[in-house]
C-alpha cells in the first residue's frame, strides 16, 4: 500500500496532467467572459478587463499562502508527517478566508476612490465600478479556490481540482450566454450580470472543493490557527508573491517600451503571445509538478531522487516544447489570422513567435530549477535572483538595446533572452550546490 502511495506521489505525469488542464481552463474562464461581454459593448469589455487586472493583482496576495503550502505541505507529506500537512493546509484555508473578507470589504467601500486614483477613462468608470463592487463579493471564493487547488495538488488529488475547474467553466459559459442573450427579455445591468455569473460559478466550485477536502482529505477547519503555522506560511510565501508582483510590474513597463515602437508592435506582441501561451502551458505545469515532487522527496530525505527528477523533467519539458513549436508553426498563419489580417502586424507577430520559440527552451530550465529550489525551501534566493535579473536585463537591457540602440523588438527580445539565460545558469549552480547540502531550508 505504501509503495502504491509513493508511486502516486512521485509520478510527474499523473500530477502534471491535471495542472495542465486546470491552467488551460483558467485561461478559458477569462476568455469566455471577455468574448460574451463584447456582444454588449466595447466599453464594457474595457471596464471588465481593467477590473479583472486589478483583481488579478489582489489575488497575487494569496500566492503568499499557496506558494508556502506547496513547499511546507509537500515536505511534511514526504517526511510522512501527514497530520502536520493537514493542519497547515486547514490553517492556510482559514487564513485565506479571513484575509479575503477583509480585502473585499475595503474594496467595496473604496471602489470609486480607487477608480479615480487609477485615472480610469470616464466612459468606462460606471461599468467598472459596478463590475468591481460585484466581483469582490466573490473574492472569498476565488482566493479559496487558489489555495484549495494547491492543497489538492500536494495531497496528489489534483484530478479532483481539475474536474471542478471544468465544471466551473461550463457553468460560467452557460450563465454568461443566458445573461448576454437574455432569452426571457428581462431588464438588468449586463455587466453586473456577468460579474454575478463569475461569482456564482466560483462559489459552487469552492463549496465542492471545501466539502471534498473535509470528507476525503480529512481537513478540519477551526478558528484556532497555529501561530507557528501562520508565521511559516508568511515566511515561505512572501518571496513568491513579491517575485510575481515584481514581474507583473516589469511587464507593464515593457508594454510601455513596446508602445514607443508603434501601436502595431504592441498589437503584434499581444497576438503572438496569445498563440505562444499554449507552448509554455505544458512545461510550466510540469515545473509546478516538479516543485511539489521535489518537496516530497526532500522531505523524505531522498536527495538523489530529487536531483534526478529535476533534470529528467527538464528533458521532458524540452521535448514538449519541440513538439508544441512544430504544431504551432504549422498552424501559425491560420492562428494569427483569427486576430488580424494586417500584413505589417502579421510580419512582426511571426518574428516575435520565432524569438519566443527559441526563448522557450531556456524558460523550461527556469521552470524546473526555480520550482525545484522552492520545493526544498530555498525561496528567498530564487525570489531575489528573479527580481534583480528581470529589472536589470529584462527591463533595463531591453530598453538600452531596443530603444537607445534602436534595435526595436529584436533588441527587446535580446534583453529577455539574457535575463532568462542568466537566471537559468545561476539557478542551475544554486541547485547543484543546494542539493549537496543538508536540508537547512526545510521547515
Amino acid at each position: 500500500m505504501k509503495k502504491t502511495k509513493e508511486r502516486k506521489l512521485y509520478n510527474t505525469v499523473s500530477l502534471s496532467i491535471p495542472i495542465i488542464f486546470q491552467s488551460f481552463f483558467q485561461i478559458l474562464f477569462g476568455i469566455a467572459d471577455t468574448w460574451f461581454v463584447s456582444f454588449y459593448s466595447d466599453e464594457a469589455v474595457a471596464a471588465v478587463g481593467y477590473a479583472n487586472q486589478l483583481i488579478a493583482v489582489i489575488l497575487l496576495l494569496f500566492v503568499v499562502i499557496s506558494s508556502a503550502i506547496s513547499v511546507l505541505g509537500a515536505q511534511y507529506i514526504g517526511a510522512e508527517e501527514e497530520q502536520k500537512a493537514k493542519k497547515i493546509s486547514s490553517d492556510a484555508v482559514v487564513l485565506t478566508l479571513l484575509v479575503s473578507i477583509s480585502i473585499s470589504f475595503i474594496i467595496f467601500i473604496t471602489s470609486k476612490k480607487m477608480i479615480n486614483v487609477l485615472q480610469v477613462p470616464m466612459e468606462i468608470r460606471e461599468d467598472m465600478n459596478a463590475y468591481l463592487k460585484t466581483i469582490v463579493l466573490g473574492l472569498i471564493f476565488q482566493s479559496g479556490n487558489v489555495v484549495l487547488t494547491t492543497v489538492y495538488r500536494i495531497f496528489a488529488e489534483a484530478k479532483y481540482a481539475m474536474r471542478v475547474g471544468i465544471w466551473i467553466n461550463l457553468l460560467n459559459i452557460a450563465a454568461d450566454a443566458v445573461i448576454i442573450f437574455n432569452p426571457m427579455g428581462y431588464t438588468y445591468n449586463f455587466v453586473i450580470g456577468i460579474a454575478l455569473a463569475t461569482v456564482s460559478s466560483n462559489a459552487m466550485g469552492f463549496a465542492a472543493m471545501l466539502v471534498k477536502s473535509k470528507r476525503c482529505l480529512k481537513l478540519e477547519y477551526t478558528r484556532n490557527m497555529s501561530g507557528e503555522n501562520v508565521k511559516l506560511l508568511i515566511y515561505y510565501g512572501i518571496p513568491s508573491a513579491g517575485e510575481n508582483i515584481s514581474y507583473k510590474i516589469s511587464q507593464l513597463v515593457v508594454t510601455t517600451l513596446l508602445g514607443q515602437l508603434g501601436g502595431f508592435i504592441l498589437s503584434a506582441k499581444i497576438y503572438a503571445m496569445n498563440v505562444m501561451l499554449f507552448v509554455s502551458l505544458i512545461p510550466n505545469s510540469i515545473g509546478i509538478a516538479t516543485g511539489i515532487l521535489v518537496g516530497y522527496l526532500w522531505g523524505n530525505k531522498k536527495k538523489k531522487q530529487a536531483y534526478d527528477i529535476c533534470y529528467r523533467n527538464i528533458f521532458s519539458g524540452i521535448l514538449v516544447v519541440v513538439m508544441m513549436n512544430v504544431v504551432i508553426f504549422m498552424g501559425r498563419d491560420w492562428s494569427l489570422h483569427i486576430f488580424t489580417s494586417n500584413k505589417e502586424i502579421l510580419n512582426v507577430a511571426r518574428t516575435i513567435m520565432n524569438m519566443e520559440a527559441i526563448l522557450m527552451f531556456i524558460k523550461t530550465g527556469n521552470f524546473m530549477f526555480g520550482n525545484s529550489l522552492k520545493g526544498v525551501g530555498d525561496v528567498y534566493y530564487n525570489a531575489i535572483l528573479g527580481v534583480l535579473s528581470t529589472w536589470i536585463f529584462g527591463v533595463g537591457l531591453s530598453y538600452i538595446l531596443g530603444i537607445t540602440f534602436q534595435l526595436g523588438i529584436q533588441g527587446i527580445y535580446y534583453g529577455f533572452g539574457i535575463d532568462e539565460l542568466f537566471r537559468c545558469v545561476i539557478s542551475w549552480r544554486r541547485w547543484r550546490k543546494t542539493i549537496g547540502k543538508e536540508s537547512h531550508f526545510s521547515a
